[in-house]
């Protein structure tokens, strides 16, 4: 995951204070992040500076409040605290967090090393959810989340839930999701940019894939009035190899001599609509066993079809022989 922090507070020290600003949150060894503090700085006579202490031991200090933590070596499973200092005379950052200077505040992050980042995939049709509810500090707070696809916010909900169909966001779309606690009133049309005076935010990157988006899997049974006998059909066409190795309907599908040898024929397999059974869905080609059982071209796998799980009607076709459908709508998952 990929975190980015946003940290505030509103208060002007005189002497030396110290504020947490909020619950432990999370960064990736092999990623950056930011921190950005500069409603704490109660004078532009003052520095602000960010220090990273990683095992007590202060890691790195810059004024940009952003630090590579696979550059900087943070190993996963560390356990470091981010400070955003303020100070008005030059301060000896070495011996953090007991500060040297005479006029220092400084609020902190307490902040988590995983391991390697990954991004989410959701697919284009699918609802992606995504709770962060341990990120939120305060019964104060409000978290929202916010969908960014592209540059530009798509969705905010308080929810953590978005229908990427309905949103209409389309398969190669690269997105963030970002989890934001805020105290007052946040405009997210700005977002990753934060207007509420205290807001701390985490990300997680999503990446949308193509449909389909859900499978149901198919294995029917049928019987060919011909190579029927008893409770088995014949494989006379295989003993001849007279089967094709290439299926003869729509040619997407070859099988080897090897599986051909134990089957009846092709066949052509559709799934249609519930309500009339004349709208084709789908349809694949499949090979026929001796028990009536149709599979795919290894021999043994039922067909899978791009689906939701539901409720269709069956079409079974052969070359030579009449097609049949089924009675009435069979549930397929």
């Amino acid at each position: 995951m990929k975190y980015t922090i946003f940290l505030c507070v509103g208060l002007v020290f005189s002497l030396f204070s110290m504020e947490t600003l909020s619950a432990q949150v999370s960064v990736c060894e092999d990623d950056s992040f930011s921190i950005s503090a500069t409603g704490n700085n109660p004078s532009t006579s003052y520095t602000l500076t960010y220090v990273l202490v990683c095992g007590g031991t202060v890691t790195t200090t810059n004024t940009t409040g952003t630090f590579d933590m696979s550059t900087l070596g943070v190993s996963a499973g560390s356990s470091c605290t981010v400070y955003a200092v303020d100070h008005d005379t030059a301060e000896d950052f070495s011996t953090w967090p007991t500060p040297v200077s005479s006029c220092t505040s400084s609020i902190s992050q307490a902040v988590t090393v995983t391991a390697a980042c990954t991004s989410l995939s959701v697919c284009e049709t699918d609802v992606l959810t995504i709770s962060a509810a341990g990120n939120n500090p305060s019964a104060n707070y409000t978290l929202s989340y916010v969908l960014v696809c592209g540059g530009s916010v798509t969705s905010v909900n308080t929810t953590g839930m978005f229908d990427m169909g309905a949103l209409s966001v389309s398969a190669g779309s690269n997105c963030t999701v970002y989890a934001v606690d805020h105290d007052a009133a946040e405009d997210f049309s700005t977002w990753p940019t934060p207007v509420s005076s205290c807001v701390s935010s985490i990300s997680q990157p999503v990446t949308v894939t193509a449909g389909p988006c859900s499978t149901v899997s198919l294995a029917p049974k049928v019987f060919l009035q011909g190579p029927l006998s008893g409770s088995t059909m014949a494989t006379d066409l295989a003993a001849a190899t007279l089967i094709p190795t290439t299926d003869p309907y729509d040619g997407s599908k070859t099988a080897t001599t090897a599986v051909l040898s134990t089957m009846v024929d092709w066949v052509w397999v559709e799934v249609r609509d519930a309500a009339t059974g004349t709208m084709v869905l789908a349809a694949q080609p499949g090979l026929l066993q001796p028990n009536g059982c149709i599979v795919d071209t290894d021999g043994s796998s039922a067909l899978v079809f791009p689906l939701a799980i539901g409720s269709y009607h069956v079409v079974v076709k052969h070359r030579n022989h009449l097609s049949v459908m089924t009675g009435s709508p069979v549930n397929l998952n």
